[in-house]
């Protein structure tokens, strides 16, 4: 890893190297630490600055919003980031991530404990969180996914809830909304002007936006015609449905979607 990424200190943080995956994603050396003053859910805290951090990397159960009710592990993901991060006498490590705000104005950071173990990866370990790449903050995607494999192969946490198995896109009801692992074979290929549409059997379209189409090898996409693929991310209505589409996922990194082997189907 370059000295100079690891050194190079931003005012209120540091900016992201690109470390090598490893088992514990652990934190390189030079982050400034700050207090936190609460835990709002499993992937959101605000320090006692008054930055509103946002996990980059993982995404947890949402919990009740108006009239949408707690998802699954929802309070307990909470419970579990604020029992870890009162082990660690509420501090934090702040390491910024190449893009260092969403569009909610969050601050985007991985975090880490003051022995450099990941935050992000203790919540997937223990089955609290699915790793999700969102570019260009994907440093320790790698690392992240093996996180999540151990927990899911244990079955740990929302890994034992039929939320989050795999599901065959041909079976969601009509009325299927909100973040799902889904699997099926892609069946058309298309261009538009706002980038590659991936369309699905079971009526899934996939689209990839010309601003991300960089995050992908040439012919990547391509050679997905006629593959049993899964994916992962937030599923919508089709509004203007064409070839029998009934649901809406964008993809924005090749990280979100694995080709099935026969023995994976």
């Amino acid at each position: 890893m370059c000295l100079g990424l690891l050194l190079l200190i931003v005012a209120r943080g540091q900016s992201e190297p690109l470390p090598s995956a490893s088992s514990s994603c652990p934190s390189p050396a030079g982050l400034a630490s700050f207090s936190v003053r609460s835990a709002h859910d499993g992937d959101t805290l605000t320090l006692n600055d008054g930055r509103k951090i946002r996990l980059i990397g993982i995404d947890t159960p949402e919990l009740k919003r108006g009239q949408q009710p707690a998802q699954p592990y929802a309070r307990q993901a909470r419970d579990y980031l604020r029992s870890l991060l009162a082990r660690h006498q509420q501090r934090v490590a702040v390491l910024l991530g190449r893009e260092a705000k969403d569009h909610y104005g969050r601050t985007l950071a991985y975090l880490f404990f003051d022995d450099g173990s990941s935050v992000q990866a203790a919540m997937l370990a223990a089955g609290f969180a699915v790793a999700m790449s969102f570019p260009p903050n994907t440093a320790y995607s790698a690392c992240y996914r093996e996180q999540e494999k151990l927990a899911r192969a244990a079955k740990r946490q929302i890994w034992s809830h039929p939320k989050y198995r795999d599901r065959d896109v041909s079976g969601l009801a009509a009325s299927s909304r909100g973040f799902h692992i889904l699997h099926a074979r892609v069946n058309k290929i298309s261009h538009s002007r706002v980038g590659v549409w991936l369309n699905l059997d079971g009526g899934l379209a996939v689209q990839v936006k010309t601003a991300d189409l960089v995050n992908f090898a040439p012919g990547w996409l391509q050679a997905l015609q006629g593959k049993v693929v899964q994916l992962r991310g937030w599923l919508h209505p089709k509004l203007k449905p064409k070839y029998h589409q009934r649901f809406y996922l964008q993809l924005r990194h090749p990280d979100n979607l694995q080709i099935l082997t026969q023995d994976q189907r």
